[in-house]
């Protein structure tokens, strides 16, 4: 196979969400086994717990960045997930995700699996109105989208529609609010 062909085969990631379970982080962390197939460069969760927002990510397969005794007692009753393959331009370990941004209203945290068509206009556009980026992912680009959006509407439901009229491509993704999640596809 040629590398070019093997690139185009890691194009690929894993994004899922437990929602209303009281062991929310060890059921993502054992969906996220199901779904390594799918990513084996980084992984990651992100967690409500009464609120607050955290999670734990890094480069590496499943086994590798968790271990069972270090997420088995992590509280929390909603939890997102995702695996990753990169592109060329994201192999590199701050591009881990879920992405967990803190704004004036709280935290999100997003896991995104696909590819934005509109990602560079959205960076330059986003780039003039003051953000700054830390990774090379369209989580990153969803995320800013989403707060710059939160800020403005009453909800988070209103605020993911508006975001979803903005980006284009083909992409799925999941968000975590204190608390609340969306998915979107």
């Amino acid at each position: 196979m040629k590398e070019s062909e093997y690139e185009k085969l890691k194009e690929e990631c894993g994004v899922l969400g437990i929602f209303g379970h009281e062991r929310a982080v060890p059921t993502v962390v054992e969906g996220l086994y199901a779904l390594q197939h799918r990513g084996q460069e980084s992984c990651g969760f992100a967690v409500s717990d009464a609120g607050v927002i955290t999670g734990k990510k890094g480069p590496g397969v499943i086994q590798e960045v968790f271990l069972p005794k270090d997420v088995e007692n992590i509280p929390g009753n909603m939890a997102i997930g995702h695996v990753k393959y990169s592109g060329a331009k994201e192999r590199d370990a701050k591009n881990a995700q879920p992405l967990i941004v803190k704004h004036q209203k709280g935290r999100l945290a997003v896991a995104v699996n696909g590819t934005l068509t509109n990602s560079e206009k959205l960076k330059l556009e986003l780039s003039k109105n003051g953000a700054m980026f830390s990774t090379d992912t369209d989580a990153e680009i969803i995320a800013q989208i989403a707060v710059r959006k939160r800020l403005k509407e009453k909800s988070i439901e209103d605020a993911v529609l508006k975001t979803v009229e903005k980006i284009k491509g083909c992409y799925s993704f999941v968000m975590l609010s204190p608390t609340k999640m969306i998915a979107a596809r």
